[in-house]
């Protein structure tokens, strides 16, 4: 392989900073140097971010997009998307990919940017095109036990732990002297 893998993960500030981190590290995590993941959330204060974000992107193979609450305002990350997607055509091995926590999050528009829900197996797949698969091949020997556990731990880091929801009665205890 002549150059590494440049992944860019386009999310939202500061909410999802340390979430983008936490994906980024996973997914390079077999890579060495053969894999370099960047978020905006790296960045210097002071430094000429929108020049900055325009130069990751026009260096990047991935961009990775963390939709994570419908809420928000998105402009600026569908702005990376939709410039990353204009650099897309002078390289085959660039890919948009798009994590969403349901399906009820996946509009029109972000279906044009590959949306897909995240899950163990998607990951699995995606890590599969990194690490295995011609294109990338950053480390084929790796064990299918590896890549999905480091699935495992992607999907839990976006999703966030399971969470288990109970009701309880509550009695107020009133004592009058």
């Amino acid at each position: 392989m002549e150059d590494a893998l440049r992944i860019f993960i386009s999310h939202k500030m500061p909410v999802d900073t340390d979430l983008a981190q936490q994906i980024g590290s996973r997914l390079a995590l077999y890579g060495g140097n053969q894999i370099k993941v960047t978020h905006a959330g790296k960045f210097r204060y002071g430094e000429n971010w929108r020049a900055r974000i325009q130069q990751e992107l026009d260096q990047a193979h991935w961009l990775i997009y963390l939709y994570t609450d419908p809420d928000e305002d998105w402009g600026f990350c569908l702005f990376e998307c939709g410039y990353f997607n204009r650099t897309m055509e002078s390289d085959k091995r660039k890919r948009l990919i798009t994590f969403c926590r349901s399906q009820s999050q996946i509009s029109g528009a972000l279906e044009e940017f590959n949306a897909a829900v995240i899950s163990e197996d998607t990951v699995v797949k995606l890590l599969k095109d990194i690490y295995s698969k011609d294109g990338w091949n950053v480390s084929p020997d790796l064990e299918a036990s590896a890549l999905k556990a480091t699935a495992k731990e992607i999907v839990t880091a976006f999703t966030g732990p399971e969470r288990r929801e109970a009701n309880f009665d509550v009695a107020t205890s009133v004592t009058m002297e």
